[in-house]
């Protein structure tokens, strides 16, 4: 009878289901990412108890002004993916915009990393003194570059033109 069968005890440990799966960002805690230039975005995935298989990791929520080459990557063992990103502004220079980039693992939402991200111009350029020479005088001025947010690479600036300053009579 059921009254029997909801008395009776049992010998069985309590089962706590977990995810095959963890996503963890490599080597940072934010995700930068620069205006015009194409920057990696590397996930760990860790397979988790005795998992084995393919899964597919991907991007399911992109902030505004950042895009991926791919939006979902595959995995056939624990490794870490490689997405790249690249930043778009709409002004110049854009405004520093924060915002989160969610990539999961499958179809399940437990196998999510949500991951903070900034897009920013990678460099600011000053010069100073700024203004105006008169016709016929020489003068000096000195070009700042200024990294952003962690930015790394070299840059390089080039002379594209001199100013010609003639006095017509």
């Amino acid at each position: 009878s059921l009254a029997a069968f909801n008395t009776a005890s049992s010998n069985t440990e309590p089962y706590t289901a977990t995810e095959p799966i963890s996503l963890s960002l490599v080597s940072s805690d934010t995700a930068h990412v620069y205006t015009s230039l194409t920057t990696a975005i590397k996930v760990q995935v860790n397979y988790l108890n005795g998992f084995a298989g393919s899964v597919s990791v991907s991007a399911i929520s992109v902030p505004s002004g950042i895009s991926l080459q791919s939006t979902s990557l595959t995995a056939s063992s624990a490794t870490t993916l490689t997405f790249k990103a690249t930043g778009s502004g709409t002004s110049n220079p854009p405004p520093v915009q924060t915002g989160a980039l969610t990539f999961q693992a499958g179809s399940s939402t437990a196998s999510q990393l949500t991951v903070p991200t900034t897009l920013v111009d990678p460099y600011s350029v000053s010069i100073t003194p700024l203004g105006q020479y008169a016709p016929g005088t020489q003068g000096n001025f000195t070009v700042t570059v200024t990294t952003n947010d962690g930015f790394a690479q070299s840059t390089t600036i080039t002379e594209i033109g001199r100013a010609s300053c003639r006095e017509r009579v």
